[in-house]
């Protein structure tokens, strides 16, 4: 398949524009349950729903907050729950790392098959779609860096998905991302994993549970 435009462009907005969370969001039964779409997985062992209190927990907050005073403390905080809310599902691990679920359209019925191997050509186009969305969707203020590490598409289980590992250098920081990004025939759904400042790949194996038991139900 030829990588189309919407593919690359909708992939990329999804992944660091969150704001289109819609439905309603259960966690029952050790799994994450989205209806209106629907699509649900297992929360991983040694991760938990997480609730607006907690995005001073997460690492990848630490160093900015090293820097802020209650009041600047007070503000981050109250802009961390208004991020947190626009996502579908947020996770976090007992050690602070990141897990979220965003939800996009998609619109072009983009579908990979198994074995399906990206060429130059297509990682190119879906990159520079998302490095752009990126820093267009970031604050003038801070304007992110990014580099691109990996891009493939996996098979897990049932599963077929897109995998891409990325570093983001902003005021936060330098962070390691991966995001796996789930093709439905109406419906993509991204999840996204961010660990902590000592350990990037901290809970990272939560994303292998994810993988294997996401379903669009």
């Amino acid at each position: 398949m030829v990588l189309s435009r919407s593919l690359s462009a909708g992939f990329a907005l999804l992944l660091l524009l969150a704001g289109c969370a819609t439905g309603r969001t259960e966690y029952r039964a050790g799994l994450v349950l989205h209806r209106d779409p629907n699509f649900s997985f297992q929360i991983p062992p040694d991760w938990r729903p997480a609730k607006s209190s907690d995005w001073m927990a997460f690492g990848a907050n630490q160093r900015v907050l090293q820097r802020m005073n209650d009041y600047g403390k007070a503000q981050f905080q109250r802009a961390g729950e208004s991020e947190m809310a626009r996502y579908a599902a947020v996770l976090i691990s007992s050690h602070g790392s990141w897990i979220s679920a965003d939800i996009a359209e998609n619109r072009g019925g983009i579908k990979f098959s198994r074995g399906y191997v990206l060429n130059d050509s297509e990682k190119d186009a879906m990159w520079q779609g998302l490095e752009r969305a990126v820093v267009s969707g970031s604050p003038a203020t801070d304007k992110p860096k990014l580099r691109l590490d990996s891009m493939n598409v996996i098979d897990v289980g049932p599963n077929t998905f897109v995998k891409i590992r990325f570093q983001r250098e902003d005021q936060r920081g330098s962070r390691a991302m991966t995001v796996l990004g789930f093709y439905g025939a109406r419906l993509i759904v991204a999840v996204l994993h961010c660990g902590i400042p000592a350990d990037p790949n901290e809970g990272i194996e939560g994303l292998d549970v994810i993988a294997r038991s996401f379903r669009f139900d």
